[in-house]
């Protein structure tokens, strides 16, 4: 089982594969937050996800961290070496 991740960690991980938060989300609604992994720089199109946020300190659920990486291809033993 890997450690808990707050959310403010999790967005400065996914940095690093090159998953922003959207500059001008199109979707996500009060508590949500619409990430993107944009198909060129400067673009607002590519891979979206949405992820709860109840605040920057509070922990990501593991299904939803075990979303996020999936859905951006990114592999769970490579990103959790990093923490």
């Amino acid at each position: 089982m890997h450690k808990a991740v707050k959310l403010r960690e999790l967005l400065a991980r996914l940095q690093d594969y090159g998953v922003i938060p959207h500059p001008n989300p199109v979707r996500g609604k009060g508590s949500e937050l619409v990430v993107l992994r944009p198909d060129s720089p400067g673009s607002h199109k590519g891979l979206l996800f949405t992820l709860t946020n109840h605040g920057m300190g509070k922990d990501v659920t593991p299904g939803q961290l075990s979303s996020c990486l999936r859905r951006f291809g990114i592999d769970k033993e490579e990103f959790f070496s990093g923490l």
